[in-house]
């Protein structure tokens, strides 16, 4: 990513831009690990300091516990977990540059993940079946939303590679579907053919 702005910034917007310039260059991180981080950084300093410039040597463990505690409930686990791994990232920053000398990311409260807060990582055979019985499939929606859910449910394929599907991934004659991962490489599933359908 681009470090130098093409337009005048604000004390706050040049020291988010400084802290991508460090996660990306530094430190080698991803686009996505950016979009993740930042706004809860801008978030905190907006809440802290306004509008004003931020002066870092004012933090104290407080400011920083109760911005977490205030917006911790507000988020899923998955979000609150991101938030306080990006605080702690910033406040090591902080400290690399010289900007803070106590260890604000030793004060960033862990955010539980209780037991039962979560989605179940999956359902009962008997729960699947109800759903798929829930599909019209007389209809080329109902019909669309079985087919997905017997990707997700019967091959374990992700959401994310089924939404990446297209009809010339499937191969009719052989019962065969390739599945574009994440990685860019493919996989090849079979799938039994039950009275002419997948």
């Amino acid at each position: 990513m681009k470090c130098q702005p093409a337009a005048p910034q604000t004390a706050r917007s040049k020291i988010i831009t400084e802290f991508q310039c460090y996660l990306s260059q530094d430190l080698g991180r991803s686009l996505s690990t950016l979009k993740n981080y930042v706004p809860f950084v801008d978030q905190f300093l907006l809440e802290r300091f306004h509008n004003r410039a931020p002066n870092f040597t004012s933090l104290r463990a407080p400011d920083v516990t109760r911005f977490v505690m205030r917006h911790a409930h507000q988020l899923s686990p998955l979000r609150a977990g991101l938030m306080v791994t990006a605080l702690r990232s910033f406040f090591r920053y902080l400290r690399h540059r010289g900007a803070i000398a106590t260890d604000l990311a030793g004060c960033v409260p862990t955010v539980p993940i209780w037991s039962l807060s979560t989605l179940p990582r999956y359902l009962p055979t008997a729960a699947v079946e109800r759903l798929l019985k829930r599909c019209d499939r007389k209809t080329a929606v109902g019909r669309r939303n079985h087919a997905i859910l017997l990707l997700l449910a019967r091959l374990g394929v992700r959401a994310g590679e089924v939404m990446g599907l297209s009809l010339d991934d499937i191969d009719w004659s052989t019962g065969l579907i390739t599945i574009h991962e994440k990685a860019g490489s493919r996989l090849n599933c079979h799938c039994h053919r039950t009275q002419g359908r997948l």
